[in-house]
């Protein structure tokens, strides 16, 4: 069985814009919003807050979707060459107006992680001859998204470049080199992409170094300064965010016969529900939402994992009946129980 296996069960991950391009593009294709989102509990917020974040777990879930229902494997490419520099929010701002394109790649690694927190990616630029290259590297299992992701993350930063570079640097002169096989379904974006070489040692995006240094027309020190505050003000709520979640889901271990209610873990964290409700709140989450999480890898291991019946493992997770378990599974997977461990479900296949 092939699924993205991930050891956090919530971490806000992706901020809204990106998860926009999969649906706006899935709307290209016919495909609704509500057909991504289906049993995320994400359609409410997504009418709502502009900040929100979307866990790994649930951007993945989206991403795999689209592919399976718009029939395109190739969608990495597609949302990097929807991509543009307000895609990119405050990092793409910070890096516009940043005096030089080096000045820009560096603001970008240092507030890489305010928006793509988690995915484990790194950025490092260097001169290789008369090339400047920017490396990027992953620190954590990305599972089956991994190729998609570095699609998406290498033409995106290529397009950043380009367009902050305002002439400076030609499409015609970057190089994309990837670390995997060329993909069949590459043929199809050859014409829409700058050269790609596949089967390299790393992942790089490279392009002349002589511009590197060159004044950019649109630097602004007062804008920069005034998002470098705002961006370490968001790493700092992030690392808060995840201290807090570390911490709840710490406390949610199923011991004597259940799984510990809001009541139960706000003692262990000595606070009252109501403050950890808010906290909570604050950060685009619910205690009903990690909860759901924990439940859901948990029904997951014991399908796969153990010879408990579907009933047994209903009455384990806490439902009343297995009806109602059956009911919240395919709320997290679009897959019944049954289907799941028979391996008879898409999201088996490829999630």
């Amino acid at each position: 069985m092939n699924k993205i296996q991930s050891n956090e069960f919530y971490r806000p991950a992706l901020p809204l814009a990106y998860i926009q391009l999969i649906l706006d593009y899935a709307q290209t294709k016919g495909i609704e919003p509500k057909q991504l989102i289906q049993g995320l509990g994400l359609s409410k917020s997504l009418r709502k807050a502009i900040d929100m974040r979307v866990s790994r777990h649930d951007a993945g879930t989206i991403l795999l979707r689209a592919i399976k229902l718009t029939g395109n494997p190739g969608i990495g490419f597609e949302l990097g060459l929807m991509s543009s520099i307000t895609t990119h929010g405050l990092v793409g701002y910070g890096f516009m107006a940043s005096s030089t394109l080096r000045e820009g790649i560096e603001f970008g690694r240092k507030f890489l992680p305010t928006r793509l927190p988690y995915l484990g990616l790194e950025l490092d630029l260097y001169v290789d001859g008369d090339q400047a290259v920017v490396s990027v590297v992953h620190s954590v299992d990305l599972g089956v998204m991994r190729n998609h992701v570095y699609e998406f993350f290498l033409v995106g930063v290529y397009r950043l470049i380009v367009q902050s570079s305002f002439g400076l640097i030609q499409e015609a002169n970057v190089e994309l080199w990837c670390d995997y096989a060329k993909p069949e379904y590459y043929d199809h974006y050859s014409e829409r992409l700058p050269k790609l070489c596949f089967g390299k040692a790393s992942n790089q995006v490279r392009f002349p170094a002589a511009p590197l240094d060159a004044p950019l027309p649109t630097a602004n020190a007062l804008t920069v300064s005034q998002v470098i505050a705002q961006l370490e003000r968001e790493l700092a709520i992030l690392g808060k965010t995840e201290d807090l979640l570390a911490r709840i889901r710490a406390a949610l271990v199923y011991r004597n016969g259940h799984y510990p209610g809001l009541e139960e873990v706000s003692e262990k964290l000595n606070m009252s529900p109501r403050t950890v409700r808010r906290k909570l709140a604050n950060h685009g989450v619910s205690f009903r939402k990690i909860l759901d999480d924990v439940l859901r890898r948990e029904a997951i291991t014991l399908l796969n994992d153990s010879t408990m019946s579907i009933e047994q493992i209903a009455e384990r997770l806490g439902y009343s009946a297995p009806a109602n378990f059956t009911r919240a599974f395919y709320r997290w997977t679009l897959s019944t129980p049954s289907a799941y461990r028979s391996g008879q479900s898409w999201s088996d296949e490829n999630a």
